[in-house]
């Protein structure tokens, strides 16, 4: 679990390779992720415009805007991570960015904390869960960085709700990040599961692809594939059998099943 979250590298496998491929999905997400962020960031604002002096919104709304400039520009070094070994760095510096990204948004939190009515604190606790949520679906292969955000920005909340004396909104904002960051932790590791079958498969299919190239270029006779029920799949050009005759003596030619 320590190595699916990108904390440990176990010594009976290549983790860099393997964060590697986890990593890939972040510049696939990243349109996505700037939308939900963006959108949360107006709902956001609007929630907290009649409350707070526009001066502050702003200045918040730009800071968001930075937090996603950096985050963006860790997401764009990532893009051929997933045919390269991934550094612990390049780890950490992805998972700092999404820690940046949660204090910004504890800022509006701490906001309707002091300064705006219980109906808008809820409001804006639904913007806030929405994004959590979005992390996790979006960011399948980046558990570290949902769980800082999840656990920062959730905390944040927690705590928010505690202040104001809303017990039981903290005990359902605490049951909620939990469950996010459960979903997080296990969605990473079927993410993986699948990334890793997907490469193997490439893998193996590269290696086939070469050894009978090297068979046809070194003049052989004639080549064909048979599938698990020993049926013909592929014939080599230089093959007898596409005209119908197979010869009665040849060298031992090889299958793939």
């Amino acid at each position: 679990m320590l190595a699916v979250l990108g904390l440990t590298d176990p010594s009976d496998g290549d983790w860099a390779r393997l964060r590697g491929l986890q990593y890939s999905c972040l510049p696939r997400a990243m349109l996505s992720r700037l939308c939900a962020q963006g959108m949360a960031g107006l709902a956001a604002s609007s929630l907290l415009a009649g409350h707070i002096h526009i001066a502050i919104v702003i200045a918040w709304l730009a800071a968001l805007g930075g937090s996603l400039f950096y985050g963006t520009r860790i997401d764009n070094t990532l893009a051929d991570a997933d045919r390269r070994r991934m550094s612990s760095e390049e780890v950490n510096r992805q998972t700092i960015g999404a820690i940046i990204n949660a204090l910004v948004w504890v800022v509006p939190i701490a906001l309707s904390t002091l300064y705006v009515n219980p109906e808008t604190q809820l409001k804006l606790w639904t913007v806030v869960a929405m994004l959590m949520t979005a992390s996790a679906i979006l960011l399948p292969g980046v558990p570290m960085g949902t769980l800082m955000f999840t656990g920062i920005v959730g905390g944040a909340a927690v705590g928010s709700f505690l202040v104001t004396g809303a017990f039981d909104m903290a005990l359902v904002a605490g049951g909620f990040v939990l469950t996010v960051c459960l979903g997080a932790i296990e969605g990473a590791r079927r993410f993986l599961e699948t990334k890793v079958a997907e490469a193997g498969m490439v893998e193996k299919s590269e290696v086939v692809s070469l050894l009978l190239r090297e068979y046809e270029e070194g003049e052989a006779d004639w080549l064909w594939q048979t599938d698990t029920a020993r049926r013909v799949r592929g014939v080599s050009p230089a093959s007898p059998m596409r005209w119908g005759s197979i010869p009665r003596t040849s060298t031992a030619s090889p299958s793939s099943n």
